[in-house]
């Protein structure tokens, strides 16, 4: 069976191949277990997002969980970040509700 690859990736059990959006995977000459497709269609994975999908609404939805993914990980790359800036920005609100109140 083929699947829809959503958004870019290198495929590493296939020598580095690149899937583009909209590639079919496994390309032609390539085969994948079931335990990849799996891991490639689901958040199953390192990256915690899909990267293939198989039906026309499942494509459309995965591509919406991918892509607020990607936005996330560009706003925070890592936890670390993410907890400086939650701690920052409460840290800012203490000082105005202090300020307010002096």
């Amino acid at each position: 069976m083929a699947y829809k690859a959503i958004q870019k990736f290198q495929e590493k059990y296939h020598a580095g191949r690149i899937y583009n959006e909209g590639d079919l995977y496994p390309a032609e000459g390539h085969e994948s277990t079931k335990e990849r497709i799996e891991e490639l269609s689901t958040a199953k994975n390192s990256y915690g997002y899909p990267f293939i999908a198989t039906g026309v609404e499942e494509v459309e939805e995965l591509k919406e969980v991918a892509s607020k993914n990607e936005e996330e990980e560009k706003e925070f790359p890592n936890d670390e970040k993410k907890g400086a800036e939650i701690q920052a920005s409460e840290t800012k609100k203490g000082k105005s509700a202090k300020k307010s109140k002096e």
